[in-house]
């Protein structure tokens, strides 16, 4: 198995590319040792097989998708938080231009951008030509902030998340998602944002929701993780 460096060499590239990258681009950054812990049984790796076993080797630690004929690696994390990444400017984007630069297809991004205008984080401006531009909302920025510092310390924490797969189904190794986002009444995107940092490091797993057994409202309160999957329960890694 690759070298814990392995891992952090390729979280490196994510963090400062905005969370994603083309598969091509992270391998040619890569050291023939690198290459050679990811290919074990090769004595000189060529990129293609390289590719070939990337996902493979880190299926648990990244996302592999596609978007035409290129393949991606991203940081696990919701696709909202990558678009909202390249609007910290705090200019007006073109929605065009964002959906070319950005590994979504364009009924993906729709969607994303859909759900970010619905939730008031962004907002669509237009140019003396007519022409639209998206934004952080400054309004909703303003009000993050003031809830911020309304907040107390410590509030939205592993702890407190922990607390809440305790008590939520007690005795259950399977909890049910649901039962725990309503016993910590967190901001929505706040908890899915701690289910995802914590599948990130491997701390938790999550497992398929069945509509049939679940109610409506309790699926939708479920967890929809970046391939738009709902997940209903959510296990210990221990």
């Amino acid at each position: 198995m690759p070298g814990k460096n392995v891992e952090v060499f390729i979280r490196g590239i994510l963090d400062k590319s905005k969370g994603f990258m083309k598969v091509k681009d992270v391998i040619s950054m890569m050291s023939l040792d690198m290459k050679r812990q990811i290919c074990p049984s090769v004595k000189k790796p060529t990129d293609a097989a390289v590719a070939r076993s990337l996902e493979g080797v880190f299926a648990d630690k990244f996302v592999f998708r596609r978007k035409g004929s290129a393949k991606y690696i991203f940081t696990p994390c919701l696709p909202s938080d990558i678009v909202l990444s390249f609007l910290q400017s705090g200019e007006p984007v073109s929605p065009k231009i964002l959906a070319k630069t950005l590994p979504f297809t364009k009924s993906e991004f729709a969607e994303i951008i859909s759900g970010l205008e619905a939730s008031g984080r962004i907002i669509t401006v237009y140019n003396e030509k007519l022409e639209p531009g998206i934004m952080l909302n400054d309004s909703q920025q303003e009000n993050g902030r003031t809830e911020s510092r309304q907040t107390p310390s410590g509030e939205y924490t592993p702890e407190r998340f922990r607390e809440a797969f305790d008590n939520s189904d007690k005795g259950r190794t399977f909890v049910r998602i649901f039962k725990m986002r309503r016993y910590l009444s967190w901001p929505r995107e706040v908890f899915d944002s701690m289910v995802m940092t914590l599948l990130r490091e491997g701390k938790i797993f999550v497992h398929p929701a069945e509509p049939t057994v679940l109610k409506p409202d309790e699926y939708e309160d479920s967890f929809r993780d970046e391939f738009g999957d709902m997940n209903g329960t959510v296990t210990w890694n221990e």
